[in-house]
C-alpha cells in the first residue's frame, strides 16, 4: 500500500468514525426511526452524495453503527480483564457490562430490536461475539481455578451461564427507571462467586 492509498484509507476510516458518532448522537436527540441520510450527511458535516460512498442506505449505516458499539464495547473489556487476579477479573467484566449499558442506555435500547433483527437474518456476527464472550468468560475461569480462587468446574459450561446471567440482566437493567452499577455488580458476582467459590466444593 503506498502513500497514498494509506491517506484514503485513514480519511475513510476517519469519516466512518465521524458518521458513528452522528449517528449515536441523532439517535439520542430524535430517534432511530426519525433518521435518515440527509440527516446523517448533515450531523456529519458532509454532503449526502459522499455518505453514499461509504453506505447504500440508512439501514446500511445503521448496521454499521451496530457492529461498531459493539467493537467498542468489547475493547472496553479487553481493557477491564487484562489484570488483576481471576475473581478481580470476573468482577471488572460484569461491572464493564452494566456501566457500558448505563453509558449508552439510549443507544443500548435503540439497537437491541435490530440485533435482534440481525441476529434472524445473520446470525454469523451476533454468534461470534457472543462465543468470544463466552472465551473470555471461560479464560477467566480456568484460570481461577489454576490459582486456586475458583473450585474444579467444567470452565465452558459455568461460562455460559455467567454470560447468561450478564445477557439477561444488562437487558433488564436498561428498561428500569434507575441502575446502581454497583449495586448490580455486587448482586450479579455473588451469584457467580457462589457457584465458582472454593468451599462450594463437592466430592464424587
Amino acid at each position: 500500500m503506498n502513500l497514498n492509498e494509506k491517506k484514503q484509507q485513514a480519511l475513510r476510516e476517519l469519516s466512518r468514525e465521524a458518521i458513528y458518532e452522528s449517528v449515536a448522537q441523532l439517535i439520542k436527540e430524535v430517534g432511530l426511526d426519525s433518521i435518515t441520510m440527509n440527516k446523517i450527511a448533515k450531523k456529519s458535516g458532509m454532503a449526502t452524495g459522499s455518505l453514499y460512498n461509504y453506505f447504500k442506505n440508512k439501514e446500511d449505516v445503521i448496521e454499521f453503527v451496530l457492529q461498531r458499539f459493539f467493537e467498542l464495547f468489547f475493547k472496553e473489556i479487553e481493557k477491564v480483564i487484562s489484570v488483576g487476579t481471576a475473581s478481580e477479573r470476573l468482577k471488572a467484566l460484569i461491572r464493564c457490562c452494566f456501566e457500558y449499558g448505563e453509558i449508552n442506555e439510549v443507544l443500548f435500547v435503540s439497537l437491541n430490536p435490530v440485533q435482534k433483527v440481525a441476529r434472524i437474518h445473520d446470525s454469523s456476527s451476533e454468534l461470534n461475539r457472543e462465543i468470544d464472550t463466552i472465551k473470555k468468560i471461560s479464560d477467566i475461569v480456568s484460570r481461577g481455578i489454576a490459582t486456586g480462587e475458583f473450585r474444579t468446574v467444567d470452565c465452558g459450561d459455568a461460562a455460559k451461564v455467567i454470560f447468561a446471567l450478564i445477557l439477561g440482566a444488562c437487558e433488564s437493567c436498561v428498561f428500569w427507571e434507575t441502575m446502581d452499577v454497583d449495586r448490580e455488580t455486587e448482586l450479579l458476582y455473588s451469584f457467580s462467586f457462589a457457584y465458582l467459590r472454593k468451599d462450594n466444593d463437592v466430592s464424587d
